[in-house]
């Protein structure tokens, strides 16, 4: 062919002028080089996407516990917000239990905000995910009958009410233990109908479940063995859980039942003294003063050994303690 007539070819172009092999070589090459920008563009997608994935999943995670406190706190109609926020945040991110729960929280929500037939309607929704999810943990199910007891309780539907309440011990036992503060709770609501309906026995075996539970939590949250250094170790107590600490706590010792049993009051003394150490909210002496009615009401009761020992365990720590801010106070 002329000059002319002749034309370079493109790069895909398989034909060549001189160097098959070169040229060959030369597009394979270029081949290649698109690919591997390919690869990395996807995987800096990819990357991107998980990022704010898990960014949306720690919003989440962070909105519900925000709800659960606001609600424990007796601030229904901001648990009910941050609960909606989080029910639709969920529903983006195709989470089922935590959709689940964020309609718990807003049923109970409204039940503290007296509105009971809007619970129900949540109650109809979560039915309706319980039909085609199957990814809810045994820990949903038990807040689940829960709440589902507190509506029947207000319809004055006792036998009901106590009958959700077996399916929430079962539920919550099944994911955390029947000895775990998650079920406490349930316990308090059991007791709190048994009271209502003139079963104080039944009631005080509860509520002195109870007591235990939280006085036992407390005392191996407070590690008190840990030395001044290993302070920063220390797990500390999930601020949720202490929410619900001081509310059983507070609601045991207006409770008539608790002035009547010292085996009560003892333990409930102990841990309430034990909130204090986990928490730091009040100061030496008040701490002294309940540990103090502690261990008096222990003197009355012989089968509160374990109170006992926890309760010298404290006072030792406590002893401590006034050693190192007398310390403190002579090198200031």
């Amino acid at each position: 062919r002329s000059v002319a007539n002749h034309h370079e070819p493109t790069p895909f172009s398989v034909c060549s002028r001189t160097s098959p092999h070169s040229e060959t070589q030369t597009c394979c090459q270029r081949l290649l080089g698109f690919a591997a920008a390919s690869r990395t563009t996807s995987c800096l997608h990819i990357q991107i996407h998980t990022t704010s994935t898990m960014s949306h999943i720690e919003e989440l995670t962070d909105r519900l516990k925000l709800a659960e406190r606001c609600y424990i706190r007796g601030d229904h109609e901001r648990a009910l917000q941050e609960a909606a926020l989080s029910e639709k945040l969920a529903e983006r991110l195709a989470m089922h239990n935590q959709q689940v729960l964020a309609c718990v929280l807003q049923a109970f929500a409204n039940l503290g905000l007296g509105k009971p037939e809007e619970s129900d309607k949540f109650m109809a929704q979560i039915q309706f995910f319980l039909l085609k999810a199957r990814d809810i943990t045994d820990a949903t199910k038990s807040k689940i009958h829960r709440v589902q007891a507190a509506i029947l309780q207000k319809k004055q539907q006792v036998p009901e009410a106590l009958a959700e309440l077996a399916e929430d011990a079962y539920y919550c036992a099944s994911a955390y233990g029947p000895l775990d503060p998650e079920c406490c709770g349930c316990y308090m609501h059991m007791a709190q109908i048994f009271q209502t309906n003139n079963e104080p026995k039944r009631a005080a075996e509860l509520l002195l479940k109870v007591a235990e539970i939280w006085r036992t939590y407390l005392f191996s949250v407070a590690q008190l063995d840990k030395v001044q250094e290993e302070e920063d170790e220390r797990a500390g107590l999930d601020d949720v859980l202490g929410d619900k600490a001081r509310v059983d706590l507070h609601t045991l010792h207006g409770n008539a039942l608790a002035q009547e049993s010292s085996e009560l009051s003892a333990n409930l003394t102990l841990a309430m003294v034990l909130l204090e150490i986990c928490t730091g909210d009040s100061s030496l002496s008040s701490m002294k003063n309940l540990l103090a009615a502690a261990l008096s009401l222990c003197d009355e009761v012989p089968s509160t050994k374990a109170v006992v020992d926890q309760a010298n365990s404290v006072a030792n720590f406590m002893a401590s303690m006034d050693v190192q801010q007398q310390q403190a106070g002579v090198e200031q």
